[in-house]
């Protein structure tokens, strides 16, 4: 996150589990509830697309490690291990 209005609220959850453990998934969260705007980055310089979601299970997105950036509430992340 850069920026966002002072009319957000940003709420953190830590949650763990032994699958995102072995899976290097991301162990905490940020929600972001309000009006208002909020500016995201990326970690390091790179592309940023949309992803547009039917909500179709036949059709999952498969993304690396460090690719996802954020969601709205109905979109249901899985960690599953890359390999080496």
């Amino acid at each position: 996150m850069i920026a966002m209005s002072p009319t957000i609220t940003l709420r953190g959850a830590v949650k763990f589990s032994l699958k995102k453990l072995i899976a290097s998934g991301e162990m905490s969260t940020s929600t972001y509830t309000g009006p208002g705007e909020l500016l995201m980055a990326p970690a390091f310089l790179g592309d940023i697309t949309t992803l547009r979601l039917t909500g179709s299970e036949q059709q999952p997105w498969n993304v690396g490690k460090d690719a996802y950036m954020a969601s709205t509430q109905g979109v249901v992340k899985e960690y599953k291990n890359q390999g080496f």
